[in-house]
């Protein structure tokens, strides 16, 4: 009887020995089967199944998850950048700033607008098209950009613009453009000679009436404008040099009965030499030798 006990006892035990195995191995399997999953398990499922496998799917749930997170960030990350960014595009020489999303030159280079609403980062030093600063333009077929100015192709030219265009010319011969730029000779009187304007002939001004009429003349001989422009000499005078008198051997006399005076009435330039005015004015030769009388170096005889 009591042998019939002790083997129903240790049936029992083996029993439930068994059922612990199995159970041990179910969870074994189970923490192998999170280890599959879940490479942060193995440890656990080597130790302990049961724990192993509830830290396993846990650890494999908590790591897979945030692995996925991260993934989903990581893309979620390269999305954005790949939606900022500077629209157009930067062109040469220029970066984007993200934080703003707009292009800036670097350093060394000026920003000028270009023809799609963007900027163009150029040198203003050597830019044809924004020489010495944006939207300046030289003209290609004549000039070049050359330290900000546009410099003519020809040498001795100088760059001149104005409303009718650019030209590169000689400004001592222009008369648009006589000595400087801009600097115009009068139509039809000056021309431009050695980078100034000038008349024809020698000796040769422009003076300008009170109607406003302009006229090359010679103050030197014009008694309207004798010695400079608007000075007429009296009625009767001759312009000598720039000077008002008479010509030389004369002298301004006076008539019989007239009014006189270098300012008008009847003065006029007499010559000396004859012999009603011999050597002086009113010095009568005819009065003291007849009318055969004869003046000789302004001495009657």
């Amino acid at each position: 009887m009591r042998v019939a006990t002790i083997l129903l006892v240790l049936g029992a035990v083996g029993t439930a020995v068994g059922c612990s195995g199995s159970s041990g191995g179910t969870s074994s399997s189970a923490g192998a089967s999170s280890t599959g999953t879940s490479s942060g398990g193995a440890s656990g499922g080597t130790t302990i199944g049961g724990a192993t496998s509830s830290g396993a799917t846990s650890s494999g749930t908590a790591s897979g998850g945030m692995t996925s997170s991260g993934g989903t960030t990581g893309s979620s990350g390269g999305s954005t950048t790949g939606a900022m960014g500077c629209n157009p595009p930067c062109g040469p020489n220029a970066t984007c700033l993200m934080s703003s999303e707009t292009c800036q030159c670097r350093s060394g280079y000026d920003a000028c607008p270009d023809a799609d609403g963007g900027i163009v980062c150029t040198t203003e030093e050597a830019d044809d098209l924004n020489c010495g600063g944006c939207g300046k333009v030289c003209d290609s077929s004549i000039s070049s950009c050359f330290g900000g100015k546009c410099a003519c192709h020809q040498a001795g030219d100088t760059f001149c613009e104005s409303d009718a265009g650019a030209v590169c010319t000689l400004v001592s011969g222009d008369d648009s453009n006589c000595g400087t730029c801009g600097n115009v000779c009068v139509a039809g009187l000056q021309t431009c000679m050695g980078g100034g304007c000038a008349c024809p002939q020698m000796g040769q001004v422009i003076c300008t009436s009170d109607a406003g009429v302009q006229t090359c003349v010679n103050t030197g001989s014009d008694p309207m404008n004798c010695g400079e422009c608007d000075f007429p000499c009296a009625k009767g005078l001759l312009c000598n040099f720039g000077t008002c008198g008479c010509a030389f051997g004369d002298a301004l006399c006076v008539p019989d009965g007239g009014a006189g005076g270098l300012d008008g009435g009847d003065a006029v330039c007499t010559n000396l030499g004859g012999v009603h005015n011999c050597g002086g004015c009113g010095v009568d030769c005819t009065v003291t030798f007849g009318e055969d009388a004869g003046c000789v170096f302004g001495t009657c005889k």
